[in-house]
């Protein structure tokens, strides 16, 4: 797997937790208004963390991952994030410095494993290209499409984060012991690792 560069083009239009469920967990009543701002920061800061710590995308957004060239062979593009819901497009430079657009019927997008990833289609190779920096760009669309969609223990760890801030306002969200079991059941495997088929 070439690791990409990651370029938001649209972010979630809602959060994985709502700020009147975080205030639950923090047992603050919904009337209590003076932490509103903090408690959206927190929410925030609590879904990064568990993105980044298992791979997924907790609410639906877009994003172009860029890379300097396709795959070896008959390797396959592995996308970062899970899950994977569609492949807008893939784009590269060509060997005369032109944009392409590369046709959709050149692969088939994989969105029932992870991490998501695009296959060759039947005798298509990967098309040449122009090795400068960032030659290849897929866009692609990932996360979960509704709160209720995203695991629940994935939204209990945001939570307990978020209780984690409104608790002790300087500590480190890694000595959540509970949050870190949660996290490593949900990361997602990459190159290095197995994961499920």
């Amino acid at each position: 797997m070439i690791y990409p560069g990651i370029t938001t083009v649209t972010a979630p239009t809602t959060a994985a937790v709502t700020r009147s469920q975080a205030k639950k967990q923090c047992e603050v009543a919904e009337s209590i208004t003076d932490h509103d701002e903090d408690f959206d920061v927190w929410i925030e800061a609590a879904t990064k963390y568990v993105e980044n710590a298992t791979g997924r995308q907790l609410m639906v957004a877009t994003y172009d991952y860029t890379y300097d060239q396709f795959p070896c062979g008959n390797d396959p593009i592995l996308l970062p994030h899970s899950p994977l819901s569609s492949v807008t497009s893939v784009k590269y430079t060509d060997t005369d410095g032109n944009e392409q657009t590369w046709a959709s019927s050149n692969y088939i997008v994989v969105t029932s494993q992870e991490p998501g990833e695009i296959h060759l289609a039947y005798q298509i190779n990967w098309p040449a290209i122009r090795y400068i920096a960032e030659s290849v760009t897929v866009r692609a669309v990932v996360g979960y499409a509704t709160q209720q969609a995203v695991p629940h223990l994935l939204r209990s760890a945001v939570l307990m984060i978020c209780k984690h801030y409104w608790e002790d306002r300087g500590g480190a969200v890694g000595d959540i012991p509970a949050v870190d079991a949660i996290v490593n059941q949900y990361r997602v495997g990459d190159e290095f690792h197995a994961y499920a088929r």
